[in-house]
């Protein structure tokens, strides 16, 4: 998930790939009294070609465990 830093420092909210490297921004810009927080990024849209690319992903991956699972049975 992507993560959000708000400053009114920044004209353009930052946006980091994960909550650690957004914290770290905001603890630097907090040491020098400029008050900043990371929020979770909103989904952005997707196009239907990444939709189905994403789509396909977790039906590979559902297919994956079951098949786990059903060699467990055995």
């Amino acid at each position: 998930m992507k993560f959000i830093l708000i400053s009114m420092m920044l004209a353009q909210p930052m946006t980091y790939a994960d909550k650690a490297t957004c914290q770290i921004a905001a603890d630097a810009l907090n040491q020098i009294e400029v008050e900043a927080v990371c929020i979770p990024a909103g989904i952005q849209d997707q196009s239907a070609a990444d939709q189905m690319l994403d789509h396909m992903h977790k039906m590979i991956k559902r297919l994956e465990k079951m098949k786990i699972d059903l060699e467990g049975t055995k």
